[in-house]
């Protein structure tokens, strides 16, 4: 039961990491400054330095607060990579598979869709609905787990298909050319068509 509601916890985590960055390019649409409302007050108390005690050119806070919200986006993607080590260990039979191919390509327009729905949300409240939507789909979809901060980590996502026809989504840093390449030592299963290897190596 613990093993269950883990993975469901993780697969939640997952989601909403991938489509973070949605989040993100949404508050930077907006101008939505973290330090808007900041100022200097502590550095004033700093002995010896009268000279800063004015308040940031406001274009510095914003890009301060531009470059906290991608490395809050950074960060949770490390934190789901993290994470996997509370998902069960799985193990790929090579030889029950006739083809792979590497899919990483496929996915990333679909993020550039949430990409230009994030510009095109016009208040708050709209975004908050059509988020939602896309975390309960995504979710629900039990497909598309992958997400865009892997690629700055070096991983990909390969298909793998099975002799009987079933499609599975494994994501790992490897470079997989063939069936005989689907052999890993620390692979993690999300769900039953989604696997992931985390620092395996080229």
């Amino acid at each position: 039961m613990l093993k269950f509601g883990l993975e469901h916890l993780y697969r939640l985590l997952l989601v909403f990491s991938s489509i973070s960055l949605t989040f993100a390019i949404f508050l930077v649409n907006k101008g939505v400054s973290l330090f808007s409302l900041g100022n200097a007050w502590a550095l004033k108390s700093l002995p010896g330095m009268p000279l800063i005690c004015r308040r940031p050119p406001e274009a510095l806070l914003e890009a301060a607060s531009y470059l906290c919200y991608f490395l809050g986006c950074f960060l949770l993607s490390k934190f789901a990579l993290y994470a996997t080590r509370w998902l069960s260990k799985e193990r790929v039979d090579e030889s029950s598979y006739k083809a792979i191919e590497l899919t990483t390509d496929t996915f990333l327009p679909i993020y550039l869709t949430y990409f230009f729905v994030a510009l095109s949300a016009t208040s708050y409240l709209s975004f908050a609905m059509v988020f939602g939507v896309i975390l309960i789909f995504v979710y629900r979809s039990e497909g598309t787990y992958f997400d865009p901060m892997y690629v700055l980590r070096g991983y990909k996502i390969y298909a793998a298909t099975s002799s009987k026809g079933v499609k599975v989504n494994i994501i790992t840093q490897k470079t997989l050319k063939g069936v005989a390449d689907l052999s890993f030592n620390d692979l993690r299963r999300i769900n039953e068509f989604t696997f992931i290897e985390v620092g395996g190596g080229k």
